[in-house]
């Protein structure tokens, strides 16, 4: 019973004509010939014979078929997330609370179920997607269609993505969702981050090894591993790329102390050294270099050292086609790393953590890991 959140407006009742589908190009002024609009009657151009196919003709074809496809991609209805709040965190009449409160709600609910908060980037650590149409042919793949899923979603390009997770994506999600509560930040669209939210909900969830778990939380609805835990680059308003910098108080009134980051791009946080990087995940032929929704590019300083040396993971040059190339992207193991870190900062977290020493910082214990 929830409105569409991507329905087109009804059309006004003087309209002349109906808005333009998403992407095209907006109705000219009034007074322009309105065979801008229609094609000319066949009383005044009589019908013609049909040229020779050349060259141009092909490319003409081709043209007005992409055309027909983005018409019909612009008409679809998108699937949205549902409407969910996570109890826990957001309980009811939190708005009203002044942020010490609710930072201490937090902090309370976190301590009291032993968990930390995890935040992972989407783009090149845990997944990698693609618009080309080809991907679809892998999506019944015998040995990667398990983590390949088609999402639709508005985009610049009216186009349909294919996303594929990065190996042992479910071992993490069985192995560290009693121990982490899971929050996606991108700097793609929020449409798109929803979409990744309800495929790991939908797909996943049955990793999660408290799913049916009598001694889950009597708030949290465990159907959710994401649910509407998502900061996207709308949540930072319109600031250019370089001044885009993440920042974990985005999600609500929360400390560092209390979260484990996982991102390819540590660059784009407000404190680097706390984020734990990852090579970048490129799984399909050429690779997209905006995120996905928006035309922000994924490096977000090209000279940046960092960023060049981190622009390809090992053995990560694919080609369309080639069973062999991809294959060498399923022996990634960056995932099974990551679950053994988390693992451990957790342990050492608790194991200093009491109500009367609270001064346990989860960036400390990573600090020292890694030295």
């Amino acid at each position: 019973g929830h409105p569409s959140y991507y329905a087109p407006p009804p059309p006004h009742q003087h309209q002349l004509h109906p808005p333009p589908p998403y992407g095209a190009r907006a109705p000219p002024p009034p007074g322009h010939p309105a065979a801008y609009y229609a094609p000319p009657s066949a009383a005044v151009y009589p019908p013609q014979p049909p040229p020779p196919p050349t060259t141009s003709n092909i490319a003409s074809s081709s043209s007005s078929l992409s055309a027909l496809h983005v018409s019909a991609a612009s008409s679809r209805k998108y699937k949205r997330i549902a409407k969910y709040r996570d109890n826990i965190f957001f309980p009811d009449g939190y708005k009203k609370w002044k942020r010490s409160k609710h930072q201490e709600h937090i902090d309370g609910q976190i301590h009291e179920r032993t968990k930390l908060l995890l935040f992972l980037d989407i783009d090149h650590t845990i997944l990698h997607s693609t618009r080309d149409p080809r991907g679809a042919h892998y999506v019944k793949h015998p040995l990667f269609g398990k983590d390949i899923f088609e999402i639709n979603f508005p985009n610049q390009y009216n186009a349909t993505y294919y996303i594929k997770f990065r190996p042992e994506f479910r071992r993490m999600i069985r192995e560290l969702t009693p121990l982490y509560d899971l929050v996606l930040y991108t700097m793609g669209s929020r449409a798109y981050a929803e979409q990744v939210a309800m495929v790991i909900d939908e797909h996943f969830r049955q990793f999660a090894s408290d799913f049916n778990s009598a001694q889950a939380h009597a708030q949290y609805n465990r159907t959710f591993i994401i649910g509407n835990r998502i900061i996207c680059r709308e949540d930072h308003g319109h600031i250019s790329d370089k001044e885009y910098k993440k920042d974990v108080s985005q999600f609500a009134p929360i400390e560092t102390d209390w979260c484990m980051i996982i991102d390819d791009t540590p660059e784009v946080w407000q404190n680097r050294d706390d984020v734990h990087r990852v090579p970048k995940y490129l799984f399909w032929p050429n690779p997209e270099k905006t995120a996905p929704g928006t035309n922000h590019k994924h490096n977000v300083d090209d000279n940046s050292v960092n960023n060049k040396i981190n622009i390809w993971s090992k053995n990560s040059i694919t080609t369309w086609g080639d069973d062999k190339s991809l294959l060498r992207q399923e022996r990634d193991n960056v995932l099974l790393q990551c679950i053994e870190l988390s693992k451990c900062v957790h342990e050492c977290y608790y194991a200093q953590y009491t109500p009367m020493n609270t001064e346990v910082s989860t960036a400390k214990i990573f600090a020292k890991i890694r030295r």
